[in-house]
């Protein structure tokens, strides 16, 4: 009995996954259905039963995963935990095989997750960290690694939950994939290879801030540096609050407002307004960074333009561009900006 055959929609709570949202596929039962059909006589593959990786239904409870666990079966996961209000911390390297699998799966309201190890993914329309479940707060500190086709790094169908990137290495099709009002933080030392997308209400990306285990911002990161050459896709709402964020592709933005110790740099398209309260440096040494929308520059702002050898930067706005005063500097091509 492989389970793909036991499917069902909703609700919370599942012995069997379902597949809900756009972007979500059918998943097989977890470890305690098939559990629940051996006591009911059922013959199930022992084969498949050990390639699902440990199983928690608990709340209010510290659970510490620092094992490495391979599965390389279809239709199963690496770790998965159930319950509210848990602290979870995972360390070790999980690794899915198999194709419709979660290497990490996460059901539940009210969780600290906190991983530091790797999540890897190579079969095909799987997932390396799957949460599904509100007001969930999720550190992703070590690296991820979805191979397969329609694969997805990281991927949140419910809404209200934060997660915070800090020093990661995401590497997929689809680095990050979330549905409806999520917050997303990203902190120094990233790197993430793949799109990042948002669909139904908007979600809010935040770049160069420095927040607490509680929630609380402790400062802005003047050091901040994250250069991006994939695309933004969906209903987004950008923050950068310090330091330098270089886009690349292109970048979809209800808004996208860069803070006074912020500078936006890059040769991508932005689709959507930019307001300038820090500073605007198009392109990565001479380029060109495009705004398909309004551009705000605010009185304490600065476009940064490097010109020399006969080529300059240019900052290409195709809507309305609301100059309220600031500052234009001019630098010789070459002159390297702190970052």
């Amino acid at each position: 009995m492989f389970g793909s055959s036991l499917i069902h929609t909703g609700p919370d709570g599942e012995l069997m996954s379902w597949a809900q949202y756009e972007g979500e596929v059918t998943r097989a039962p977890n470890k305690l259905l098939l559990d629940v059909l051996r006591d009911l006589g059922w013959e199930i593959n022992m084969d498949f039963y050990n390639a699902f990786g440990t199983t928690y239904y608990r709340d209010d409870a510290t659970i510490v995963e620092d094992d490495d666990f391979l599965t390389n079966y279809d239709y199963t996961y690496a770790l998965y935990v159930h319950g509210d209000g848990n602290f979870i911390s995972q360390s070790g390297t999980l690794e899915s095989q198999g194709d419709f699998s979660d290497t990490l799966r996460l059901v539940g309201e009210n969780n600290v997750l906190d991983v530091t190890g790797n999540l890897i993914a190579t079969g095909d329309a799987s997932t390396a960290l799957y949460l599904y479940g509100e007001d969930n707060w999720i550190f992703v500190r070590g690296d991820i690694l979805a191979q397969g086709e329609g694969s997805v790094g990281i991927y949140v169908p419910d809404p209200m939950n934060r997660l915070t990137l800090s020093g990661t290495t995401i590497s997929a099709d689809t680095a990050l994939h979330v549905t409806a009002s999520n917050l997303v933080l990203i902190e120094s030392g990233c790197q993430i290879d793949g799109d990042l997308v948002a669909e139904g209400n908007r979600s809010a990306m935040q770049f160069g801030y420095l927040f607490d285990e509680e929630g609380n911002l402790v400062e802005r990161d003047s050091d901040f540096y994250f250069s991006f050459d994939d695309d933004i896709v969906g209903n987004w709402l950008g923050y950068l609050g310090a330091g330098e964020l270089s886009l690349n592709g292109h970048a979809d933005f209800e808004s996208l407002t860069i803070q006074q110790l912020g500078t936006l740099k890059g040769d991508g398209t932005i689709h959507g307004p930019v307001i300038n309260q820090g500073a605007v440096a198009p392109g990565n040494s001479i380029g060109t960074l495009t705004i398909d929308g309004d551009y705000t520059q605010e009185t304490a702002a600065v476009l940064e333009i490097e010109a020399g050898e006969g080529s300059a930067d240019l900052l290409r706005v195709t809507g309305t561009a609301v100059l309220q005063g600031g500052t234009l500097v001019l630098l010789p091509s070459g002159y390297l900006t702190s970052g």
